[in-house]
């Protein structure tokens, strides 16, 4: 289990007087509160997956949504920021993010699961299904992460940010924000889509001050061991509840709109509160195995 590789290391440590020799070379507040540096390496692993079988963009899934419709890839990506580790007392420590060209800064992630074959002909052939961090030595049992990026960095010029915020595919304008979530699957109706993100935002270019629905899902896994385990998102649990056949609402799909019901299903599965953009109860689209 991870949790006894990072108590080991910190055991170590100790034994050998490194740890105290640790705390003396950090900053004064840092020392001072007892918290230790983020030093432990740790790499968290993602896949995508249609019910038991892997996403790949060419192929074609059966028997998904309300109407067992057929589902070509066109495209699949989100965003995730918050990750922490959960000690067995229910405390946690957050992971510091590497910074990665394209992929991760400023506690921002991209995941990135098409690859531009087949339909998926919009994206590119580069693909990241994992996030890479620093953790502070400890014992640790579970894993918590919100997807969608973080308020702070929501509202930039996606032309001038830097990566993996500079993806105008992903970005709706300047008040609304980024695209969290990006799922496009063609079906023989035509195309439908899921696209998450923040709406009801309030303020100013390059100044919002709020959104009255943030739409940030947040993923909690009480046991999770990153050495052994993965971060699965399950395209077909995504679209469990939805009719891909028609479209109920004004958009292709669900576009985040509270008063759309192809909305309905993806954020009853993704644990958001349709109204009102808040988490809740229910989150299934993630699971760890």
């Amino acid at each position: 289990m991870r949790q006894r590789t990072f108590g080991s290391r910190l055991s170590l440590l100790a034994r050998f007087g490194l740890f105290s020799s640790l705390l003396v070379g950090l900053g004064c507040d840092e020392a001072m509160d007892g918290a230790p540096e983020p030093t432990e390496p740790v790499t968290i692993r993602f896949a995508a997956v249609v019910g038991e079988l892997p996403w790949r963009c060419g192929q074609l899934y059966q028997d998904v949504g309300v109407t067992a419709a057929s589902v070509q890839p066109q495209d699949l990506r989100f965003f995730t920021h918050g990750f922490e580790l959960v000690r067995a007392d229910g405390s946690t420590a957050p992971m510091l993010l590497d910074d990665v060209p394209n992929w991760q800064a400023k506690q921002n992630a991209l995941l990135d699961f098409e690859d531009g074959a087949g339909k998926c002909d919009t994206g590119t052939p580069d693909t990241r299904s994992e996030v890479s961090g620093k953790v502070a030595p400890g014992d640790y049992v579970g894993l918590r992460f919100s997807v969608g990026v973080s308020f702070a960095e929501n509202h930039k010029n996606a032309a001038v940010a830097p990566a993996p915020l500079a993806q105008s595919a992903l970005s709706w304008n300047w008040q609304q924000g980024y695209i969290f979530l990006r799922f496009e699957g063609g079906t023989p109706a035509g195309r439908y889509e899921v696209h998450l993100g923040s709406t009801g935002c309030a303020g100013t270019t390059g100044n919002i001050t709020s959104c009255a629905r943030p739409d940030r899902p947040v993923v909690s896994f009480a046991a999770f061991d990153p050495a052994t385990q993965t971060v699965i998102f399950d395209v077909k649990q995504l679209l469990a509840d939805s009719d891909l056949t028609r479209n109920a609402g004004d958009s292709i799909g669900c576009a985040s709109a509270a008063s759309d019901p192809d909305c309905e299903g993806p954020f009853s599965h993704l644990g958001l509160d349709l109204a009102t953009g808040a988490v809740v109860e229910g989150q299934d689209v993630f699971r760890a195995e």
